[in-house]
């Protein structure tokens, strides 16, 4: 079997088995000592997980979904014995709030549902009554009393030979353009949409970004990205086909000593993880002294002002040479001294940060890509002219883009999504004549590059990737009687964040401390503050993780039609909002700032 002969996402643990037998694909720590996987007992270990799955009834075109806390092997057993069995994997996220657990798990029709813990195995018990069609949990982790994988891989290894070859028939009765996968992404609406993914979607789509990343056989990948995200689990089946060795991180926590100890040669990040690490030189360097502060501060900003495709003099040569040995030389060591790759997606990156990590000689490639498309559309990659810093590269293979007279950048090839489960009605207005409607504004730039400008749509990520629906959010606000108005900001920064117009008028009728203070007093006044933090973090609880207002800003003003804030049908105007508080929202997240 070649790479390029490979139609269904469970051929790539097959070719694996058969081209690379029993070198390490996958390293996960334990006991502080990394534990290696080969392609050969991958492949085995899936395919004794199918057989298991077959035997206890789990049926083809059945949806199945996991919450894994952490990537660890057993997502990839899991994964592909999911698709050898014919089932339909649904990957979730962990963090997600209560109700769109429930509603993802009813939406979606699962029975069964794999956990990768006790945290995770309690959240979903609790939450079981609300979800009438569940009937199994299983566990990863051996926990008292709950079914573990393992009984399911040996309920696999003891299948007869006609049990197997029911299997193999069954294999050869999946087709490309079957369902894959089911992965949910935030609506317009707030509530979660499932891009039915097809085996042809996720393969043709890997295979074309495969092409572009130089990594392969002796190299060392970092994986901590959660799998359950499109972006990382094709990049993982990218390296599993070109033979490179992936560890999996213990989590955020552990990310630097993981890097020191795995030394890597390439991993996938969102813009925040780079970001931090900028922001952990400025830092550390304040406790130096002020002669080191000067060397430090001058190498980051040189570094922000590279460009690693200008024409360099001998004296630019010599200044990118000493920022290299007074700051680069030690970020890169603290990455473990080995990147030669570093893949970045899932929200927009200042191209200075680009700048910074080129410098100290750790590329980064920064890609475009959502959900819907599997995920990819372009991709800056290695080699003269396959990059450009401030644009999201060069479209991969077999995607066509064309940009729509609004700006809006539309997309068709073999990697746009099957559709919306049960969304006809979504589906349709999202893909018209073939062309998916992504939502983001672009234009190409030197000809080829394509360049993110906007986004049509209200919702937003934040620098770690997450999607942020602000109207879902606000709307929780709706019965607060302190706060009139309030917008959900954060594009591009780690979290979201919120302006708030207090109801004055309210306030000023209810509370007779306030009916003779000023607007900025009563904002200042301790028992108003309180009450709001309250509001906030009574929403707060009925959010994701990733979806928690962490800062806010109280303002004076009482937004109406007559000072510009809200249009006639008193809908507020956004755009208005962050032109106004533009310097209120920077100082907002300036701790955050480079």
């Amino acid at each position: 079997m070649v790479a390029g002969t490979i139609q269904r996402t469970f051929e790539i643990a097959a070719f694996c088995a058969e081209k690379y037998g029993a070198k390490a694909a996958f390293f996960q720590l334990r006991n502080q000592k990394w534990t290696a996987t080969s392609c050969s007992e991958y492949f085995q270990r899936a395919h004794q997980l199918a057989l298991g799955f077959m035997l206890s009834g789990i049926q083809k075109g059945e949806n199945v979904a996991t919450i894994f806390s952490y990537n660890c092997p057993n997502w990839n057993f899991t994964d592909m014995a999911l698709s050898l069995c014919g089932a339909v994997h649904i990957p979730v996220y962990p963090t997600i709030s209560d109700s769109d657990y429930i509603y993802i798990l009813n939406q979606s029709e699962v029975k069964i549902v794999i956990v990768s813990d006790q945290a995770l195995f309690n959240k979903v018990s609790e939450l079981r009554d609300r979800i009438p069609g569940l009937k199994r949990i299983i566990s990863s982790e051996k926990l008292a009393s709950v079914e573990h994988l393992d009984e399911v891989a040996q309920l696999g290894a003891s299948a007869d030979s006609i049990t197997t070859e029911r299997l193999e028939e069954l294999k050869r009765d999946i087709q490309p353009d079957d369902v894959a996968t089911i992965i949910y992404t935030s609506g317009a609406t707030g509530f979660p949409k499932g891009a039915m993914l097809t085996h042809n979607n996720l393969v043709s789509n890997m295979l074309a970004a495969a092409e572009k990343q130089p990594l392969s056989t002796g190299h060392r990948i970092l994986s901590f990205l959660p799998l359950c995200h499109v972006y990382e689990r094709t990049a993982n089946y990218q390296f599993q086909v070109k033979g490179a060795e992936i560890y999996y991180c213990g989590g955020l926590k552990a990310l630097m000593h993981n890097f020191i100890s795995v030394k890597p040669h390439g991993t996938t990040v969102v813009p925040r993880v780079l970001e931090k690490i900028i922001k952990m030189v400025l830092v550390s360097s304040r406790k130096r002294n002020f002669i080191i502060r000067i060397a430090v501060n001058w190498a980051v900003n040189f570094g922000m002002k590279h460009k690693p495709y200008q024409k360099r003099g001998r004296f630019y040569i010599l200044r990118l040479k000493l920022a290299y040995i007074a700051v680069f030389r030690r970020v890169k060591a603290s990455m473990g001294g080995k990147l030669k790759y570093i893949g970045c997606g899932g929200a927009p990156i200042s191209d200075k940060i680009e700048r910074f990590f080129w410098a100290a000689r750790m590329p980064v490639y920064q890609g475009y890509g959502l959900t819907e498309c599997s995920p990819l559309v372009s991709l800056n990659h290695p080699g003269k002219g396959n990059y450009w810093l401030g644009s999201v590269g060069p479209l991969v293979n077999q995607v066509e883009v064309k940009i729509a007279g609004d700006g809006e950048i539309l997309v068709k090839g073999p990697n746009v999504m099957k559709g919306y489960f049960k969304h006809s009605d979504l589906t349709g207005e999202t893909i018209i004549d073939g062309w998916l409607h992504t939502g983001d504004t672009g234009r190409f730039i030197r000809n080829s590059f394509l360049q993110i400008t906007g986004r049509k749509k209200q919702m937003f990520k934040t620098s770690f990737g997450k999607y942020i629906v602000p109207q879902a959010i606000e709307n929780k606000f709706s019965g607060s009687p302190y706060i009139s108005h309030i917008v959900v900001v954060g594009e591009g920064k780690h979290c979201a964040a919120a302006i708030i117009s207090p109801n004055f008028t309210f306030l000023k009728e209810n509370y007779s401390k306030f009916r003779k203070l000023s607007n900025n007093k009563i904002i200042a006044d301790s028992f108003f503050t309180e009450t709001i933090q309250k509001e906030v973090d009574k929403v707060n609880q009925q959010l994701g993780k990733t979806e928690q207002i962490k800062k806010y800003l109280v303002v004076p003003d009482t937004w109406g039609i007559g000072s510009g804030e809200l249009s006639a049908s008193s809908i507020i105007k956004r755009n208005i909002i962050h032109k106004k508080y533009r310097k209120q929202i920077h100082n907002l997240f300036r701790d955050e700032s480079l």
